[in-house]
């Protein structure tokens, strides 16, 4: 087994914490594992943690391979550059990169490898003189799993945190009288009455450097256009939509709770468009965590098209997609028809095999490993 050094500086919010299940988990399973988080021993300062890292480094008797989830707010060049020093391989793992295309910009040369997730994040990089490696997300089978005991209860199911497009999907499947149940994350604040126009408007100054800073970058450029269609269009539920919505939208589930839903669920939805970028006549489309995490969940899965996720999961046979709102619909009708029962489980059944086999995260640090250990 490999001896494999792992830093990571995350908090304990729970969109952080991602990491464990998948990064984590499957690195003690096929390393001997060296981890450190700064967070857990209350080390903030990154100069100092940085120090302490270098100090770990250096007194272990053996690293093959040092493996990192950080940006340029997180490590500092000069610590990558003492590591390879040391003869050892250096790896940095990140994705949203089409988010956030500038948060490697100091540290992605320095590392020999960048592991992306998104295909499109390879072009980037280079421009950044780095190394990129496109290997896409995956999930846990171990966590991520049927529940064979508990029968489909809901027709049509949404799980994840209120933003960007998806409000648009409930309020309009919602409106063609589609039976979706939803749990939203700080759906909350959308009952307060939180809007994108007030957010922006909020703190106008914070507004002005956000778009300011992020101008020079092509990427943000289409973001901030987007980010301001939306403060102007923002999707809002119609007055028949108003009546009904908390009788299919509840809060947050618990994390078993969650994963529970995608085998009582008929069919399980998921929206990809990037950030506000629905607002254009042709979005932006992202392959999510989520798109592995829930076929390895016995989940009768429905997405967007997105070309590159046709060769991962095959269409109608492991996975459903759709290219419009009509087909949306369509799909949700046809799928959860009670003749159509024995295509729906089949559908769970070969996606959660077809995951087992191509998409584990096993599977992926070995491709990994194959570009390292040649």
């Amino acid at each position: 087994m490999k001896n494999i050094f792992f830093f990571v500086y995350s908090n304990n919010a729970k969109n952080n914490l991602w990491y464990k299940d998948h990064i984590l988990y499957t690195l003690k399973k096929i390393s001997n594992l060296t981890h450190y988080n700064p967070f857990d021993d209350n080390v903030y300062d990154v100069y100092e943690y940085n120090r302490i890292l270098l100090k770990k480094i250096k007194s272990a008797w053996k690293i093959d391979l040092f493996f990192s989830m950080a940006n340029d707010y997180i490590i500092l060049s000069e610590t990558i550059d003492e590591i390879k020093k040391l003869w050892i391989p250096t790896v940095n793992f990140s994705c949203d990169n089409l988010e956030r295309p500038f948060d490697l910009i100091k540290i992605a040369k320095h590392y020999d490898y960048l592991w992306v997730t998104e295909p499109e994040a390879v072009a980037i990089f280079n421009s950044y003189w780095a190394n990129p490696l496109h290997i896409p997300e995956a999930a846990n089978p171990d966590i991520y799993r049927p529940y064979f005991n508990e029968k489909e209860i809901y027709n049509a199911a949404f799980v994840w945190f209120k933003n960007s497009s998806r409000p648009q999907y409930i309020y309009k499947l919602l409106d063609n009288d589609i039976d979706i149940k939803v749990w939203w994350y700080w759906w909350k604040s959308i009952q307060q009455g939180d809007t994108a126009k007030k957010r922006a408007f909020k703190n106008p100054l914070n507004t002005v450097k956000y778009i300011l800073n992020n101008l020079k970058y092509p990427e943000w450029r289409t973001w901030i256009y987007a980010d301001i269609l939306n403060t102007i269009y923002e999707s809002k539920p119609s007055k028949k939509v108003s009546w009904i919505l908390d009788k299919h939208i509840w809060w947050e589930l618990s994390f078993e709770d969650m994963i529970k839903l995608y085998s009582q669920a008929k069919v399980s939805l998921w929206f990809n468009e990037r950030g506000n970028t629905y607002q254009f006549k042709i979005p932006l489309y992202q392959i999510r965590l989520r798109d592995f995490e829930a076929p390895m969940s016995w989940a009768c899965y429905l997405m967007y098209r997105i070309p590159e996720m046709l060769n991962y999961f095959e269409e109608d046979k492991e996975m459903i997609f759709y290219s419009s709102f009509e087909e949306l619909i369509e799909k949700i009708k046809f799928y959860t028809k009670p003749e159509n029962d024995w295509l729906r489980q089949q559908i769970k059944e070969n996606a959660r095999k077809r995951a087992l086999r191509d998409h584990t995260w096993e599977h992926r640090f070995n491709t990994l490993f194959s570009f390292i250990f040649k």
